[in-house]
């Protein structure tokens, strides 16, 4: 086998192999590229180290990924062997990874910027007002947050019609959307897309429920005597003074429930079950409560402006992406949902700059028209 690669080959291979998604071949051609000398092997042995990359995304002033690549070499110390890091490194890495993959600087190769862009979602949201038959615009609130009840009450100052107490508004956020709203008990609601959330004419500090379809993450204002519930197809979440994310989309199979502080109780028409911190549950069609350790962090990350995968199917993410970007995906072949990612992302980078780091770890070529995507393996194209 020809091991004289150049050296963007092996930078190629060195991070796939950090993504863990080498094939069988590169496995072989990296192995013995690496035993070919030992400035090889202390090169992926440095590449390896989480110092160096943490220091690659921090120095920014370095524009050109040469300069890094030949820095690296002048300072790397010979080692023996070319470790394999634990799964827990490996998650590590991959995070620092995707950040290096979408830095400003790419300091591993240069994106090509497509001809169609595709940006991430914005703060949008629409409020219906059954009684009036009428719909709001929410104002944009990009790092803001919409008070509430304040934009209720101007409503109610403006509209002729009084607003019945016992009918229901309804706050949607659609495809490519999310919103940030406090109630007027100062629960914080993190609405994400293609989501709505139905809060009763009468809310109050004393009347504290409402209806999620979709995603969100909420910040409960703590009052024992009156429990925040939150309510959704599968199951009922009363919550006393809590910090937690819900997934309860109608085209998905189960309701999860991410407890990230504080206490919850969930209620279905089969069970009642404590919610520990650390832990999700989840909901199907048999109202069964299902209850597992969690990595919080993957389920709350969207809210701190981050979206966390790890090691999910290509098919669970698009899904996600699907909503945030506003896009349509498609595949060249089934197997390919089958590919598993594990990264970290800033959530308003491109589509576009997320692709290409999707393209470099996964062997994928990824076609954009329009809000149009299609994930092609490069095998397949090669076979054509």
């Amino acid at each position: 086998m020809n091991t004289n690669i150049d050296l963007n080959e092996v930078k190629r291979l060195l991070l796939k192999k950090l993504s863990n998604s080498l094939s069988e071949t590169e496995e072989q051609l990296l192995h013995q590229w690496i035993n070919t000398s030992p400035q090889n092997r202390a090169l992926a042995q440095k590449i390896h180290s989480r110092l160096f990359l943490t220091h690659a995304i921090l120095d920014e002033n370095e524009l050109s990924y040469r300069n890094s690549w030949q820095r690296l070499r002048h300072n790397i110390k010979y080692t023996q062997h070319f470790l394999i890091r634990s799964p827990q490194h490996k998650w590590l890495v991959a995070a620092i990874l995707t950040s290096l993959i979408l830095a400003g600087n790419y300091l591993f190769w240069n994106f090509q910027t497509k001809e169609i862009t595709i940006t991430a979602g914005t703060s949008k949201a629409v409020l219906y007002t059954p009684s009036s038959e009428e719909k709001y615009t929410l104002p944009q609130t990009e790092n803001q947050v919409l008070n509430y009840s304040q934009f209720i009450n101007k409503i109610n100052r403006q509209s002729s019609i009084a607003l019945s107490p016992d009918l229901y508004h309804t706050i949607t956020v659609p495809r490519g959307g999310e919103y940030l709203l406090l109630l007027e008990d100062s629960t914080l609601i993190h609405l994400g897309p293609e989501s709505s959330l139905t809060i009763p004419a009468n809310f109050s500090r004393t009347n504290r429920t409402v209806n999620l379809s979709g995603e969100a993450y909420a910040i409960v204002y703590k009052d024992s005597l009156h429990p925040f519930t939150i309510q959704t197809e599968k199951v009922d979440i009363h919550v006393l003074g809590t910090k937690l994310n819900i997934e309860a989309y109608d085209d998905e199979k189960h309701v999860k429930v991410t407890l990230e502080e504080g206490k919850a109780e969930l209620h279905s028409a089969k069970e009642i079950q404590m919610l520990p911190v650390g832990y999700t549950a989840s909901i199907g069609e048999n109202k069964h409560i299902v209850l597992s350790k969690a990595n919080v962090y993957e389920y709350t990350a969207w809210h701190y402006n981050r979206l966390s995968f790890d090691n999910q199917s290509l098919e669970n993410i698009m899904k996600k992406l699907e909503r945030w970007y506003n896009i349509e995906v498609a595949y060249s072949s089934d197997n390919i949902r089958n590919f598993h990612i594990t990264m970290d992302i800033n959530k308003y980078e491109s589509f576009n700059k997320l692709a290409q780091a999707i393209e470099k770890m996964n062997e994928l070529k990824i076609q954009i028209k329009k809000n149009k995507v299609v994930l092609i393996s490069e095998r397949n194209l090669n076979q054509e």
